[in-house]
């Protein structure tokens, strides 16, 4: 059993990311694995040291450890080209080039898949026309290419990768060349991840990265989505609207004992 935790270092973390990080160490101790701490850092232009420096910080605080050294995405921009290269080669790939102006989206608020359609010739002239596109996953191309919805275990559930619940989400940013959906599928397959444990807000992701992980052939870890921390205003903690850090937490007098006690550990 191996399982990891992947803070990006674009922020301070907060109880939410103790009580997930806690949640990881926890299940790998209980499951006698491993629990690793990856840093989710392809964004280099929100990416800090000094983040990266407090996440060590707060999680030995925390009393957790882990292996070394650290994975960071950023120094592995050439595995995720690979495996674009791969999708693209599948034929399950399609150019974007709406912006955030032209961008349609369906009543359930997936991409409505507007570049979909676009013929080569039409491609090609976008392309000379610029800007550079960003690359999506064509879902109902990868599902026939499968020919069959992969299923995956959740929580304890066997569920399929539904059409319908799919949207042809961002393999390649235009600014990155890669995208979370993608280096996280390749790094757990590189780290040989086989649970992965996480907030609920990132389970509808789920779907598309099983179903990345059947295109290029590696294996699909077992997932497990925890409960997340909320505010007064039953709000999730977010490192956007300046929920309290641990290092103020920390810094105000609470010991690491007490917050652990506080979210249940």
């Amino acid at each position: 059993m191996r399982t990891r935790f992947a803070p990006s270092p674009n922020g301070y973390l907060h109880a939410g990311h103790a009580f997930s990080a806690l949640s990881v160490w926890r299940a790998a101790q209980d499951m006698g694995g491993e629990a690793l701490l990856r840093l989710d850092d392809i964004d280099q232009s929100r990416a800090r040291s000094g983040f990266e420096d407090a996440i060590y910080e707060d999680l030995a605080w925390l009393g957790l450890r882990w292996p070394t050294p650290v994975r960071r995405q950023s120094e592995h921009m050439d595995a995720y080209d690979e495996a674009l290269t791969q999708l693209i080669d599948l034929g399950v790939t399609y150019p974007c080039f709406c912006t955030r102006k032209t961008l349609r989206l369906t009543d359930q608020g997936y991409y409505a898949g507007t570049c979909r359609p676009l013929s080569p010739e039409q491609r090609a002239e976008k392309t000379l026309q610029g800007p550079k596109p960003a690359i999506r996953l064509n879902v109902a191309a990868a599902l026939d290419h499968l020919g069959t919805a992969p299923r995956y275990l959740d929580g304890g559930l066997r569920l399929s990768c539904v059409p319908g619940e799919m949207e042809d989400a961002i393999l390649a940013r235009r600014d990155i060349g890669s995208s979370y959906l993608l280096s996280c599928v390749v790094d757990d397959a590189a780290q040989g991840i086989t649970h992965v444990i996480r907030g609920r807000d990132i389970q509808p992701l789920t779907p598309l990265q099983v179903l990345l992980q059947q295109l290029l052939g590696l294996p699909t870890p077992v997932y497990m989505h925890h409960a997340l921390i909320t505010d007064a205003g039953q709000q999730k903690l977010s490192k956007s609207k300046g929920s309290p850090a641990l290092r103020d937490v920390r810094e105000a007098g609470m010991t690491a004992t007490a917050l652990k006690e506080k979210l249940g550990f």
